[in-house]
């Protein structure tokens, strides 16, 4: 059987500080944020988001498609990306599609389509 991926198994990536043992690596979540001349997180305006991702094995952006609308929204209130909802939205992805990457490395906003989008990685 498949893995039923949960919003508990993807790992948010997105750290200010990775001094010290992991457990105390400080999670980022808020927009515009730039670390080591990187773009981790895009400017977001407040707002609740459809993804726009992009399915490797077929090349369609889910949240487009019709029959591979994700469900799943992701929120950014006061500056900040909901991380909870971004996980959420992944693991939708994940069991629509069949990848394996759980780790959210990026958040990228598509003004045009007005859509969050991730970077994984496994």
């Amino acid at each position: 059987m498949e893995k039923q991926w949960k919003a508990e198994n993807i790992k948010w990536s997105i750290y200010s500080d990775t001094s010290g043992e992991y457990d105390d690596w400080i999670k980022e979540n808020k927009v515009d944020f730039v670390q080591d001349g990187r773009t981790w997180i895009e400017a977001i305006p407040d707002g609740i988001y459809m993804v726009g991702q992009v399915d490797g094995h077929t090349s369609l952006r889910l949240g487009f498609n019709v029959l591979a609308r994700l469900k799943t929204k992701v929120s950014v209130v006061d500056g900040r990306v909901d991380i909870q909802s971004c996980k959420e939205a992944v693991a939708e992805f994940l069991n629509k599609t069949g990848d394996c990457h759980y780790f959210i490395e990026k958040v990228h906003f598509n003004p045009k389509r007005k859509t969050v989008e991730f970077s994984l990685g496994s």
